[in-house]
């Protein structure tokens, strides 16, 4: 196992998730004017740096090839300055939104990305780059492509009138196994895996503010979420698998990508959105208890998971969302329009609900008619009269106060 060439690779992968996280926040930044002393201009010059970089770290093919190239002396000064230049812009980037409170990491989590991006690539280009070097180690046979030669498999022995079977040896550089094709199905699974745990082991809501988030980058969600079904195929363009796989007939990946990628990219970003965002948000960041009521909008659910309600927020009508493992004593004999409180930990994006009460309770069956009016006549004495002929009644009697004696 070379150790110092598997950990280069995970550094620059999780960096270069650091540089696209800093992309997404620069896009926002070219839109908006937060620091009036930087211009447009200046701004998208700093998102296309960023975006290079970023791909530099994070695709292996670019990565190796770019290690290869700077194997000299010149070449290994220019690209450590470069590295150094990115990961100031890339920590730029993360104080600046901090400062400007655009992007979903909260402040005190900011500052911690910050450090951590300073430290970490600081210690990076130290140990892999300059002036210990471990990257360069293997850099000359960086960036070829995976070759395949024949072999055979055990001895041919002339009487048992066998030959040996032939295999495919195959030889994919300096590493004897890339880790990377055995990890390119995991962020699928691990999302996956998250968001069904947390739908139906825990009841935690997701707040308002998450809601409008997920409203407001509702395309680059789903683009993020299409990108995280396709890893695997595009990261195997990227860089040859060590097996090469069954390919799909061209007709089935166009109908896949043209039908079936927007319903799944759509799926998947409102599932992580309303269930494993704010479940994984609650156990990361404990929150004070607050109380905020909901309005049931369907019932009905508990047919696969036990205390599901279909729930909207009180503020806004519009903007539902199903949550289970709620006390299904009390979900059971609830209907569209009763209102809920639930109390629990409440952090930015979530709300545990961790006790749950009725607050009020739309009207149950046929509505009973209203009792009949009781109305006195002259003497005192009280007349039952129907509803409808309530007001015939009263006419009647105050005609016959103002009618005189005889």
């Amino acid at each position: 196992m070379r150790w110092g060439l598997l950990f280069d690779d995970i550094a620059a992968r999780l960096f270069g998730l650091a540089g696209l996280y800093v992309c997404f926040l620069y896009a926002n930044l070219v839109q908006q004017p937060v620091d009036p002393d930087l211009s447009t201009e200046f701004k998208a010059g700093l998102l296309l740096f960023t975006g290079a970089g970023a791909l530099t770290y994070l695709i292996p093919s670019f990565h190796d090839s770019a290690i290869k190239i700077s194997r000299g002396i010149l070449g290994r000064i220019v690209f450590v300055l470069c590295s150094l230049a990115w990961g100031a812009v890339v920590a730029f980037g993360l104080e600046m939104s901090v400062r400007s409170g655009i992007g979903p990491i909260p402040a005190e989590f900011g500052r911690i990305a910050v450090s951590a991006m300073v430290f970490g690539f600081g210690a990076y280009v130290f140990l892999f780059l300059f002036p210990l070097g471990i990257s360069y180690r293997y850099a000359a046979n960086f960036g070829g492509q995976a070759t395949y030669s024949p072999t055979t498999s055990g001895a041919y022995h002339p009487g048992s009138g066998r030959m040996p079977e032939p295999k495919m040896q195959v030889d994919i550089g300096p590493r004897n196994r890339d880790i990377f094709d055995f990890l390119l199905r995991l962020p699928l699974l691990a999302v996956l895996g998250v968001t069904a745990f947390a739908f139906l082991t825990d009841s935690v809501a997701p707040t308002l503010e998450l809601d409008q988030m997920a409203t407001k980058f509702l395309i680059p969600g789903m683009a993020a979420a299409a990108l995280l079904i396709l890893f695997k195929p595009v990261m195997t363009m990227l860089r040859r698998p060590i097996v090469d796989a069954q390919r799909m007939p061209a007709l089935k990946k166009l109908l896949f990508v043209v039908l079936a990628l927007p319903v799944f990219s759509v799926i998947l970003f409102y599932s992580v959105t309303y269930h494993a965002i704010p479940w994984v948000w609650q156990k990361m960041n404990p929150a004070p208890e607050a109380s905020l009521r909901y309005v049931v909008s369907k019932n009905g659910l508990n047919d696969v998971v036990d205390g599901c309600l279909g729930l909207h927020f009180q503020e806004a009508e519009d903007r539902a969302f199903t949550l289970c493992k709620l006390d299904a004593a009390i979900t059971n004999d609830l209907l569209p329009g009763d209102v809920i409180e639930g109390t629990g930990s409440l952090s930015r994006y979530g709300h545990s609900m961790s006790a749950l009460r009725v607050v009020s309770r739309v009207p149950r069956g046929p509505v009973a008619p209203p009792a009949p009016a009781v109305i006195l006549d002259e003497e005192g004495n009280p007349i039952e009269v129907e509803p409808d002929a309530e007001e015939d009644a009263e006419t009647a009697a105050a005609d016959s106060d103002n009618t005189p004696d005889s």
